[in-house]
């Protein structure tokens, strides 16, 4: 079965195709590009089955994709991956399209991939196309926002309510405005795919920062964070220069 993947993120694609790897209901031919113009060209050269789409790319929206291949020639069903919450998960089940939300779950994943592979003589219409889009076309309303899970409860939290993360073995510790810490039951790797867009730094393999919350930097021994909480965080030193460019730009 042949899958094109479209994301600008290399993380998310690593994902994506370690679990398409793993699935045990179908083999996948896959090829993946984080650009439109590149997706154009291999869809008319590859004709996959299956394309997973990330909304937000860096030179548009995988909306862009579909309207430049235009609606009677989509021949593949498609599957949205989308680093929202809440509001567009309502907005994918009203209008019947799949999606897979970031940071992937592989039970969910697998269960979308099974449902997209019964399914697959059902393309998406124009109406759901279009009525998508028009429902996402205020995503910035929730795109501050990430929801957080554990064994007890599901909160919905504000991405700018979150100082820093921090690692610890396969739990990430969220430290808020408020003086709380969350703890949830997934990696910060899974969590970095997610927040980077929502102006956060993974300073160092431990910790991943609100660049809003940052305070000063010490050069002093290799270099180091202050947070606007006066927590010290560390920085690796292959992070030093690209954390540079974006404070300058803070």
């Amino acid at each position: 079965m042949k899958v094109l993947l479209l994301d600008d993120e290399v993380n998310a694609r690593d994902t994506i195709k370690a679990y398409l790897s793993r699935f045990s209901g179908a083999d996948f031919d896959i090829r993946e590009t984080d650009s439109i113009s590149d997706a154009q060209a291999i869809l008319k050269e590859f004709k996959p089955d299956i394309v997973l789409l990330d909304i937000n790319l860096k030179e548009g929206t995988g909306f862009d994709l579909l309207s430049l291949i235009g609606i009677d020639n989509i021949t593949f069903k498609v599957i949205f991956i989308t680093a929202s919450d809440g509001f567009a998960i309502k907005a994918f089940k009203f209008n019947a399209v799949d999606y897979i939300l970031k940071p992937v779950n592989p039970l969910e994943f697998d269960q979308t991939i099974q449902k997209t592979i019964k399914s697959l003589d059902k393309l998406p219409s124009e109406n759901q196309l279009k009525n998508l889009e028009d429902n996402l076309s205020d995503e910035s309303r929730f795109l501050d926002r990430i929801v957080l899970r554990d064994q007890q409860q599901i909160q919905l939290v504000k991405t700018q309510d979150i100082i820093y993360c921090s690692s610890e073995n396969n739990y990430t510790m969220f430290h808020m405005v408020d003086g709380s810490t969350l703890v949830i039951s997934k990696t910060l790797k899974e969590y970095d795919d997610l927040l980077t867009k929502k102006h956060f730094f993974r300073s160092h393999r431990s910790h991943l920062i609100n660049l809003d919350h940052f305070k000063k930097y010490d050069k002093r021994e290799g270099g180091s964070i202050q947070m606007q909480n006066g927590t010290i965080v560390p920085l690796a030193r292959n992070k030093k220069d690209i954390f540079m460019k974006l404070i300058e730009r803070v």
